[in-house]
């Protein structure tokens, strides 16, 4: 019952260690991300500003469709995490729920425990006198 006990306290303690690298890793992408919106702008106003070439408009078109495909890539890889992360969270709870149910078992067993050793237990010290041995 313990070996149980301690096995779900340490997958919580893991699904804590897994979360905060998952945070770090979204927070990662949500920043790669920002920063891809930031050159695509970037080279949006460039464009506007008409003053490139030809050449280098199509090749600023070029790459903010590339801009534009890493950005669905991030964010499917974004979708995975979270994804991950609910699966994540459905087993913790199941964990944590048979966690509750071990500690109360423990608990029960040892409330049975104490009661049974009441319950056989005499209800006064042995060494002293009985009261229907009064009537002798």
């Amino acid at each position: 019952m313990n070996e149980r006990r301690a096995r779900l306290v340490r997958m919580v303690r893991m699904y804590d260690a897994m979360q905060t690298a998952m945070e770090a890793r979204c927070a990662a992408l949500a920043n790669e991300d920002a920063a891809l919106d930031r050159r695509a702008f970037d080279l949006v106003t460039a464009l506007g500003a008409g003053a490139c070439g030809d050449a280098l408009q199509r090749a600023a078109s070029m790459r903010i469709t590339a801009i534009s495909r890493e950005r669905f890539d991030i964010a499917a890889r974004l979708a995975d995490e979270r994804e991950r992360r609910l699966a994540a969270d459905r087993r913790v709870r199941t964990a944590e729920r048979a966690l509750e149910r071990v500690q109360k078992e423990i608990a029960d067993k040892s409330q049975r425990r104490d009661l049974e050793e009441i319950r056989l237990s005499p209800p006064w010290p042995p060494a002293s006198r009985k009261p229907e041995e009064d009537n002798v």
